[in-house]
Order: C-alpha cells, then structure tokens, then sequence
C-alpha cells in the first residue's frame, strides 16, 4: 500500500520540521550528484535552513560555477537590454518608413497602390503646398523690390544734394578738381544705373553744365596755391554725402 499524498506547507513542529530538512536536504544532495555524474553538467547547490546554517555542494567548485553564473546572468541582461532597445526603435523605424513612402507618393512615385480616394487626397494636399510655395515666392519678391526701391530713392536723394552743392560751387568752379569729379561721376552713374538713362531737355542744360563744371574743373586743377586749400574744402562736401 503506497504512501499517503504529503500537504506542502510549513511544519509547524520544530523537531518534525528539523528532521524533514535533514531528510530532503539528503535527497537533494543526491540527486544532485547524480545529475552531476550521468549528464557532465557543473552543479552547484546552496542550502541555508532556517536557523542560518549553511550547507553547499558543488561538482567541481563553487567559486568557478558562481563565477560562470555572474557571467551568464550578465550576457543575459545585455541581450534583454538590446532586445527592449530594439522593441523601442520599432515604432520608430515604422513611422519612417511611412514618411519615407508619403515623400515618393509627393513626388509622383509608386502611385500605383492608390486608390482614387488617397490619390484625389494627394491631389488636394499638393495643391495646397503648390499654393503655400506661390505665396512664399510672391513674397520674397516684394521684399527685394522694395528693398531696390528704397535704395533707388537713397540714391536718389544723395544725387540731388550733391547736385545743389553744385549749383553752390558753380560761382567759384576751381574748387572742383578732377578728383571730385570722379566722385561725382561714379554716384551719378549708380543713379543713372537705377532709374535707366537720363532723358535730354530741350536745350540740354544739364550736359552743359557738366561739360564746362568738368573743364573749369581741369584747367583750374594747376592752380598750385589755390587749388590745394579748395581741394580740402571739395573733399570735406564729398565726405559728408557718403
């Protein structure tokens, strides 16, 4: 007649319960041994009871089996590390893809797995983002035209103050040398560069004026003395200007 079925649970009895531990930790150890010697295995068992006495065995030596099983504790938590970093990226790398296929759908790529609904969607959307490009483009061009503008109407008002200080300086014309009128020159081509070629009067006053200012201007030039203290004046107008 076999035995009866144990219930697993504490023993209550110390003296039972002491005597138990004996028995199982035999058994244990046992069996330990025997899986040690019929699979070649490396076995290593540790036993504390429950006043804290500690009981060991190893098949061969527990410094090298604890030693072998820190390592593999730590390859498998770098493993279950890169695994969770991996699970981590997969969204991710799905999220890209999708942007990755929308970008050739915008550039009239792989159209052919659409349906009527998602290319008159597509349709719509490229229309708005053509939309939104005419707007930035207008605007950027607004902004450099009136940028040319407002330094076309500088110039402009730079050319006509030099203009009246020549008018100024048409009583005494020797205190223009050459020099200044290179100046002179120079900003009333940049006007004429901005606002397109000057138009002649009736008796063109305006090329005669520049004319006899420039030879009055040259032959005056030579006039050592004179000519010196009033080059320091012309250069003091010109200075002002720029």
């Amino acid at each position: 007649m076999g035995r009866g079925k144990i219930e697993i649970k504490r023993i209550e009895n110390a003296t039972n319960r002491q005597v138990t531990f004996c028995k199982r930790r035999g058994g244990l150890v046992k069996k330990a041994r025997e899986l040690a010697v019929l699979c070649d295995s490396d076995v290593g068992l540790i036993i504390l009871s429950s006043s804290g006495k500690l009981f060991e065995y190893a098949s061969s030596s527990m410094n090298e089996i604890l030693e072998t099983y820190h390592k593999s504790r730590e390859a498998a938590g770098s493993l279950a590390l890169f695994g969770s970093d991996t699970t981590d990226t997969m969204p991710l790398q799905q999220e890209i893809a999708q942007l990755k296929q929308e970008q050739r759908h915008m550039k009239g790529e792989d159209l052919t797995a659409l349906s009527i609904e998602d290319l008159q969607q597509l349709e719509t959307e490229m229309s708005f983002g053509l939309q939104s490009i005419r707007l930035q483009k207008e605007k950027l061009l607004a902004d450099q035209i009136e940028g040319l503008v407002r330094k076309e109407q500088e110039l402009i008002k730079m050319n006509s103050k030099l203009r009246r200080q020549i008018m100024e300086l048409q009583g005494d014309p020797s205190v223009l040398p050459p020099s200044c009128y290179n100046d002179l020159l120079t900003l009333s081509a940049r006007e004429t560069e901005m606002s397109g070629p000057p138009t002649s009067t009736g008796d063109g006053q305006d090329c005669q004026s520049w004319e006899t200012l420039l030879q009055l201007g040259l032959t005056s030039y030579h006039d050592s003395n004179e000519t010196t203290q009033k080059n320091s004046v012309c250069s003091d107008n010109i200075s002002s200007f720029e």
